[in-house]
């Protein structure tokens, strides 16, 4: 789990515990807390890769860039071109509304 985009001032932590639910009896949780939210509304984005391989979250950084501004949709655009559009329209509800691949579909900046 990294932290992408709106995570100033938060820290990484593992959830560890034992015999205590269904993911088998050791688990570990990763998380991202924030510390000192303001209040009101914000935009957190934290891609979190699923691997029984090394990831390194400092390239995950690089490898992702994130557009989001006010209350609009949030854009992904990954190294390879593929974007990635997630609504804001409601917590419950918000996903992937459109995925492009190809050199027209990067990002500036």
């Amino acid at each position: 789990m990294v932290a992408l985009h709106g995570w100033d001032g938060s820290t990484a932590q593992v959830a560890r515990d034992v015999e205590s639910n269904a993911y088998g009896p050791h688990s570990a949780t990763p998380g991202l807390r924030l510390e000192g939210h303001p209040g009101g509304r914000s935009v957190l984005v934290s891609p979190v890769a699923l691997s029984r391989d090394t990831v390194h979250p400092e390239a995950l950084r690089h490898a992702v860039s994130v557009r989001a501004a006010g209350d609009g949709p949030v854009t992904l655009a990954f190294l390879g071109g593929t974007t990635v559009e997630v609504g804001m329209e409601s917590t419950s509800t918000a996903g992937p509304r459109s995925c492009r691949s190809g050199a027209e579909s990067t990002m500036e900046g």
